[in-house]
């Protein structure tokens, strides 16, 4: 029986701290890859600053 599970690595900090360096980094490795999302002030819910 194969093993369907998948580790995933979540990058989290404040802008300028190289979570895209490191991505990108990670990306090198075989069978890893890195997806960049961008979250915008207009997708934060009301009251909370992006």
């Amino acid at each position: 029986m194969m093993n369907n599970r998948h580790i995933c690595y979540l990058l989290i900090g404040s802008p300028g701290a190289g979570k895209g360096t490191q991505g990108k980094i990670l990306g090198t490795i075989p069978r890893f890859f890195s997806l960049h999302v961008r979250r915008s002030e207009t997708l934060a819910p009301a009251g909370l600053v992006a």
